[in-house]
């Protein structure tokens, strides 16, 4: 008898420590929930259709989404003859996740922290399955039903109407997009009748639907306001802050009527000055607003605009998190208020500083050949090919390439960086924004563009022929000698 108690102790604790192993399961499993898992379902081929403009795919996935701090992040799905999944953060509750549509339009689904979403093709139109909780197919699957119940194979978009060149009369397109809201207001009512559709659904359609309509560029302010009971709670609506298309149609409402312009170009700074001052917006909708406006300030402006606008920026904006995420990504500590100097202060891939000085110092004896480009700059990518090249052809010479970037966005300096292969080369630096005459005194006024400095640290070449040309190759050779 004794023997059959201990055996029952020993698996009543066996039973108990299951049990805690079980819950600490579900704990690791709750933390794993926070993020989200997209799958595409292998096809066998990318279907197309033919344009006056060429050939567009239909079927191939691209997916673009907001992470922290109201940034998109758009990447494409590699998944012909095979699945694809990648795994996204989910920072709230919900995330709009979009999926590219013949390769002209974004088409919309909600999903919820922890859900796997799983999309394969139907009819040619993405069509997804949630596997981890009940939702109802017209729920997530909405756009697919709506357009089978109205017809309508083909996207919805300005962008395939351009490339398909029809509906060239704004006003005529105007008034079939206006039709078609409509119409898809009265169907949405029906499947709520019909317990099809949730109401939690229903709304995220109606207002994403009613935003990529008001954010066209050719609705007028009239019909706006025909539109609008009160045009005030659609700035103030902070449940659609992770919606593309409230968020766009936010910034033409900035363009419209706070953009000034100055010269030819719109001027971000007028439009953060109107928006700073204005009580139109929500708290966290003019966050928003105030950071579109002084990324673009960051993008394109002066040194001065760019440090001042950061003082007003961190008296509105007071969040420590989104104020070093903005300093991380356009190197705002590195402005510098002090006098020109002749040095370029630059910064690698792992965020350590350094001067083009430092660096010529430690290459003396070296033929230096610097190429300035940026991640936007198309002819300056085409060259990177050639570039690598050269490099392998003198890898047992005295000669050292260095890439030097003029991108602001350290982000994008880093994804072209991959893209180009040169993230293992640790001469590729990101010039930060100082008050430094160099790019003067070179009279760098467009990029592609190379440079040459000699064995002796010398500037010898302020405007090298480009790496596809045997010019360049012969001119570095002649240094070399």
């Amino acid at each position: 008898m004794k023997n059959i108690r201990n055996i029952g102790s020993r698996l009543f604790l066996l039973f108990l420590l299951a049990q805690l192993l079980s819950c600490q399961g579900n704990t690791i499993a709750h933390k794993v929930n926070n993020r989200i898992t997209v799958i595409f379902r292998a096809v066998p081929t990318y279907d197309s259709i033919k344009t006056p403009s060429g050939i567009h795919l239909v079927n191939r996935a691209e997916i673009n989404y907001l992470s922290n701090f109201f940034q998109e992040n758009q990447q494409p799905m590699d998944y012909k003859g095979k699945n694809d999944t990648v795994s996204l953060e989910c920072f709230e509750d919900n995330l709009v996740l979009a999926v590219r549509y013949y390769n002209s339009e974004w088409i919309y689904y909600s999903l919820q922290r922890g859900d796997t979403a799983i999309f394969s093709y139907k009819n040619n139109f993405p069509f997804c399955n949630i596997s981890n909780r009940a939702c109802s197919s017209f729920d997530i699957n909405y756009q697919y039903f709506k357009r089978m119940r109205f017809h309508q194979s083909a996207p919805q978009g300005q962008y395939y109407n351009m490339i398909m060149r029809t509906n060239s009369n704004p006003e005529n397109y105007i008034k079939e997009r206006y039709s078609d809201l409509v119409n898809q207001n009265y169907y949405i009512d029906s499947l709520l009748k019909e317990n099809l559709l949730s109401k939690e659904y229903a709304e995220f359609h109606r207002a994403n639907s009613r935003y990529s309509f008001l954010s066209m560029p050719h609705v007028s302010i009239a019909l706006q306001k025909q539109l609008l009971q009160e045009e005030t709670i659609d700035l103030k609506n902070d449940s659609l802050l992770n919606n593309r298309n409230y968020l766009f149609y936010l910034k033409n409402f900035i363009s419209r009527n706070y953009n000034k312009f100055s010269g030819d170009k719109s001027d971000p700074c007028i439009a953060f000055d109107s928006i700073q001052k204005s009580n139109l917006f929500s708290d966290r909708v003019k966050i928003f607003l105030l950071t579109n406006s002084f990324s673009k300030i960051c993008e394109n402006g002066s040194i001065d605009d760019i440090q001042d606008y950061y003082n007003k920026y961190k008296t509105s904006v007071t969040d420590s998190a989104i104020n070093n995420f903005l300093i991380k990504r356009y190197s705002i500590s590195e402005i510098r208020a002090k006098n020109l100097c002749n040095d370029l202060l630059l910064a690698s891939s792992h965020g350590e500083k350094t001067t083009l000085n430092d660096i010529l110092l430690k290459l003396k004896g070296y033929v230096v050949v610097i190429d300035f480009w940026a991640s936007w700059c198309s002819p300056c990518r085409q060259q990177m090919p050639f570039n690598r090249q050269l490099e392998e052809k003198f890898k047992s010479s005295k000669v050292t390439f260095i890439y030097l970037s003029i991108d602001r966005d350290r982000n994008l300096w880093l994804k072209a960086c991959a893209e180009e292969k040169i993230t293992g080369n640790y001469l590729s630096f990101l010039v930060l924004p100082s008050r430094s005459s160099y790019i003067e005194n070179i009279g760098l006024k467009s990029i592609p563009r190379s440079i040459i400095y000699n064995k002796e640290g010398i500037l010898v070449c302020k405007e090298a022929p480009r790496p596809d040309s045997q010019l360049l190759t012969d001119m570095i050779n002649k240094y070399l000698k």
